[in-house]
């Protein structure tokens, strides 16, 4: 995996478009919004105990504007791309890769988090896919890793969907995750 993405001009990957996202590095004025994403237990229906508390949510959301400084990629805002039928304007959930590590082993970290009011709509599924083409660019030896509940079957089948696939041998290597991971 590549230290630093530093060799691709940061710019190609803060802002994507997909057929109906747009996908934009977040900011300082999104940290508001970021800190209320992580800490609705709405967000938050297959593991009701990783609801955050506001201030640890935004604990949270700050390290992800600063995971871009370091990292130059990151989890990015989703926003449509244009007025969508019941779909609110503005930003609908967050969505990326960051590099990480399992098992002594460098990856890219898939994330995916979207409002309730949206869910069930592919924007996900959406979202990703652009994630991995990132991911394909930056490095496309590393492997990409989704870890989520158990009790998360849409994630499960996001990620199979995605093409990831299941390794419970890896399971034991994290805290309580169930884990995907694309060639390994």
């Amino acid at each position: 995996m590549i230290d630093s993405p530093s060799s691709t001009p940061e710019a190609e990957f803060e802002r994507r478009r997909t057929a109906r996202l747009l996908l934009r590095r977040p900011g300082p004025a999104d940290l508001d919004w970021m800190t209320a994403l992580h800490s609705d237990p709405l967000n938050y229906e297959h593991a009701p105990d990783r609801a955050h508390e506001p201030q640890q949510a935004r604990s949270l959301s700050q390290s992800l504007l600063d995971a871009w400084e370091a990292d130059h990629v990151g989890y990015w805002i989703a926003e449509p791309a244009a007025a969508i039928d019941g779909v609110p304007n503005g930003r609908i959930g967050m969505a990326g890769v960051r590099p990480s590590s399992l098992a002594g082993r460098g990856c890219f970290n898939l994330y995916f988090r979207f409002i309730a009011a949206v869910r069930g709509r592919g924007f996900a599924t959406e979202a990703c896919r652009e994630a991995l083409a990132v991911a394909a660019i930056l490095d496309p030896s590393c492997p990409v890793v989704v870890r989520t509940r158990a009790s998360n079957v849409p994630a499960q089948r996001l990620a199979m969907a995605l093409g990831l696939v299941r390794r419970s041998d890896l399971d034991a290597l994290t805290t309580g995750y169930v884990v995907y991971v694309s060639d390994w």
